[in-house]
């Protein structure tokens, strides 16, 4: 069959539609599996869409690859499509596009998506500007991406790598790749081109062209008037613009030197990067955040539900207030430069060429740098006089130029800068002449310090191990973490366990040792009347790891007691793995859950919410659901077989019953499917336990060999509220096939023998079906089936309870009322 996600368009949103196609299956694996991921289709979130001059339809929030290569990049591409993303952002420096277009072709062969869905940027490398380097960067690009064309190809610098800032060559080659752009968005290989970290003062001489985007670094601590100018400059020319970097680095995500994004967050009841990819939102840009989890990945497109008010968006503006201007990538202000192999920090200063390197270096290399420096044609400025500091100031021009040849051939996205202004280049200090004798002086001055220098060298080499290893540990932590939460979320949950794992360990160890009393009391009272000793061997056996129960009296109750006890010491292990450990919001779903080891399915209800009813009020009408039959409404409540203790049960459960109109499952029932259910409840500090389970053989009371055995397990927590008088329920069900004298049922056998008419979701047709309308099933109907009824089944449960629960509270709130009356 062929299943499609809605398409819903409102308020500029829309929900992605995936079509998905089924084949035939015959394995019941393959079903649930297949159950899981159309499951997972329908969580699509809805995503703002951004419209460009083309007219295309741009996702608001789409995924970043810097940094991310080999199988990495394939493995956060292909798992951000499934999540939801259908926005990639690349380039050629980032050298991971064939395994970004690995990713791309895996999505689309196996049907989560097509090609038309995703929209895909590149980006032409500083290397290659100019109208025939160009050409030839976007056909490689293409063929490294495997991709007929890309959605989105932008001009990743305005600046050529290997030359000067002020070079009069940056100018024309920005054309010409402007250019050869232009002719790939007319050949149709290319939809839509732009720009990237370009200022408007790199617009000049390219006016005529058309671009559609333009793509630099933004977040708020680069919210100044300059930036805010460039967004209105891009907006009149109908520019849209794309923000890189928004959590800028993730340093905008510590608490201590942002608190007030925390705040926002805290009281959105959201995580921090997500106030801050909304907040790019609101500014009106196109959102790349770069995340390597899949829990990362779904934070960062939920941001797209998070709506920020105006005093939230003015607390945020106002940060860089506070901090000042910071910008975490690429700069204008600060560009590296490599000396024989050696790579060193330059930092310009106020956009002029003088600059300050920060050397780290041996005097060999000091004396080599420094005639290096006296070489060029042009003397250098005075140098800083600062005691045994390292710090020269001098003339970059020379220096860059010298440089351009020998660099690093390793495309480096923060390696080349764009072209300044020249008005700010012209208002920028003339440097005066440098005496080169004193400069030589101080060179030789520097050498006196040199063994103090190199023991704090030493010193500070070994920090910066020390510092790589902490942070690696941490990295990988933060890996392992996931989207489980923090260390120390995680250190309290553990603790929590532990916890509670004492508590039934103590519990079982009061009980074992009240045993042993009253067995070594019998004991005594048995020696002094010196009888001959036998122990039934019957005890000894495990048929209660069966689920089987004999006739011997000591033998049930020990196989009661055992049931019980298992299932009790399952809980804890079935609420983390169910999310019902320690729930934020109500939980309501169905899920079906292969087990290989039994080559069997089960499907598996959760729940939890919360009712207005003091938990033990909750617990007690619940268990009377459960083990009597307290009102009409309860139509699958037969008879008690046992009353083994006030808080132990032997109930028969009938599902359906053989010519019964209200049967659950197929309107007027053809067959008998009863549940022979062992119940027991458990008192704890603020919550009471409920758990029961089917027994699949009683000696006792046999059952027919053609009557269907239900098969079912469950584990129900009622505990104190949050607030006074209320209850916290957690529900987990689980119900396996049934079983038919001793062995499991098929799904599919047992629809043939009970004649489902294939149009079974019609009540009124399917009570006057005959046995002549019978259908042979087809894979996966009988399993969608069961999965409605068990459902309803349980919520008809769960209305049962709510209903006696307003029972009890009123007949207490009489008594209380009675018992007024009275005294007074």
């Amino acid at each position: 069959m062929d299943v499609f996600a809605s398409i819903d368009v409102e308020d500029g949103f829309v929900h992605d539609a995936l079509p998905i196609k089924l084949v035939q299956l015959s394995s019941y694996k393959l079903i649930a599996r297949n159950f899981i991921l159309i499951y997972s289709i329908f969580l699509l979130v809805k995503m703002k869409l951004v419209k460009l001059a083309t007219g295309a339809q741009v996702p608001a929030i789409g995924v970043g690859t810097y940094r991310l290569r080999g199988q990495d990049a394939e493995r956060v591409v292909y798992d951000a499509v499934r999540v939801g993303y259908r926005h990639i952002d690349t380039a050629v420096v980032y050298k991971n596009e064939k395994f970004v277009g690995e990713a791309i072709r895996r999505v689309v062969d196996e049907g989560i998506v097509t090609r038309a869905d995703l929209f895909v940027t590149s980006k032409v490398s500083p290397k290659f500007m100019g109208y025939e380097m160009s050409k030839k960067c976007i056909e490689q690009s293409l063929s490294d991406l495997g991709l007929d064309y890309v959605d989105l190809m932008l001009v990743h610098w305005p600046g050529t790598q290997g030359l000067r800032t002020d070079d009069p060559r940056n100018k024309p080659n920005r054309i010409g790749t402007m250019q050869a752009l232009k002719e790939a968005y007319e050949a149709g290989i290319v939809k839509a081109i732009g720009v990237s970290n370009f200022n408007i003062v790199h617009f000049e001489g390219i006016e005529a062209f058309p671009i559609h985007v333009n793509q630099f670094e933004f977040h708020p601590l680069l919210y100044t008037p300059e930036t805010r100018e460039l967004m209105e400059f891009c907006s009149a020319k109908s520019i849209a613009v794309e923000a890189y970097s928004c959590l800028g680095e993730g340093v905008l995500l510590n608490i201590n030197e942002f608190p007030e994004i925390h705040a926002v967050a805290t009281e959105l009841k959201c995580t921090a990067a997500q106030v801050l990819i909304a907040w790019a939102l609101h500014q009106g840009c196109i959102v790349m955040p770069k995340a390597s989890s899949i829990g990362r990945l779904r934070e960062n497109i939920q941001a797209n539900e998070v709506v920020l008010e105006k005093d939230h968006i003015e607390t945020i503006n106002n940060i860089i207030q506070r901090t000042g201007r910071r910008k975490f990538c690429w700069d204008p202000i600060t560009i590296k430069i490599s000396l024989n192999g050696r790579l060193f920090v330059v930092e310009r200063t106020n956009q002029h060429s003088t600059v300050i390197i920060i050397i780290s270096m041996n005097a060999v290399e000091e004396d080599a740098l420094l005639r290096f420096l006296m070489s060029g044609q042009q003397a250098p400025p005075a140098p800083v006089e600062v005691p045994m500091a390292t710090n020269v100031q001098i003339d970059l021009g020379d220096l860059m130029a010298g440089l351009s040849d020998g660099e690093n051939e390793e495309d480096d996205a923060t390696s080349e800068p764009s072209e300044s202004s020249a008005s700010e280049k012209d208002s920028s200090p003339k440097l005066a002449p440098v005496n080169l004798k004193r400069k030589m002086q101080l060179a030789q001055a520097s050498k006196k310090h040199r063994l103090r220098q190199k023991d704090e060298l030493s010193y500070l080499r070994d920090k910066v191990m020390n510092l790589n290893s902490q942070l690696s540990m941490l990295q990988k932590i933060k890996e392992l973490e996931g989207e489980h939460g923090s260390q120390w979320e995680q250190l309290a949950r553990s603790q929590f366990l532990e916890r509670q794992k004492a508590h039934q360990e103590n519990a079982k160890l009061k009980a074992a040792l009240e045993e042993q009393l009253k067995f070594a009391e019998a004991l005594q009272s048995m020696i002094q009347k010196k009888p001959r000793l036998s122990f039934p061997s019957m005890i000894d056996n495990e048929e209660w790891k069966l689920s089987k129960l004999s006739k011997d009296r000591d033998a049930r109750r020990h196989a009661m007691k055992m049931i019980m006890d298992k299932q009790y010491e399952l809980l804890n292990g079935i609420l983390v793995r169910s999310g019902l450990f320690d729930p934020k919001e109500e939980i309501k779903q169905s899920k079906i859950s292969a087990r290989p080891s039994e080559e069997t399915i089960s499907i598996d209800f959760i729940r939890f919410h919360t009712l207005p009813w003091d938990y033990e009020l909750v617990a007690e009408a619940t268990w009377q659901v459960c083990t009597t039959n307290i009102a009409d409404e309860i139509k699958n409540v037969g008879d008690l077989l046992e009353a083994v203790d006030n808080d132990t049960r032997y109930c028969e459960k009938i599902m359906c019953q053989q010519g019964r109109t209200e049967c659950p499952f197929f309107g007027r029932s053809r067959a008998n499917v009863i549940g022979q259910v062992l119940f027991k409840r458990f008192f704890e500090k603020d919550r009471i336990v409920i758990v029961w389970k089917a027994i699949m053989e009683d000696e006792l009371y046999p059952r027919d060999p053609m009557t269907l055995l239900a098969n079912q397990q469950a584990w129900v927590v009622i505990e104190k509220g949050l607030t006074p008088s209320t209850s916290r329920v957690k529900s987990y069900i689980e119900r396996l096939p049934p079983s038919r004298a001793g062995k499991e049922v098929a799904l599919d056998d047992m629809m043939k023998s009970m004649h489902i008419p294939s149009n079974y979701d019609k009540r009124d047709i399917v009570e006057s079906a005959g046995a002549c309308e019978a259908f042979s099933p087809k894979p996966g109907m009988m399993t969608e089936y069961c999965m409605k009824t068990f459902q309803e089944m349980a919520n008809n449960h769960e209305e049962i309870v709510i209903a006696h629960t307003k029972r009890l509270a009123a007949l207490r709130a009489g008594e209380s009322t009675a018992s007024t009356t009275t005294v007074l």
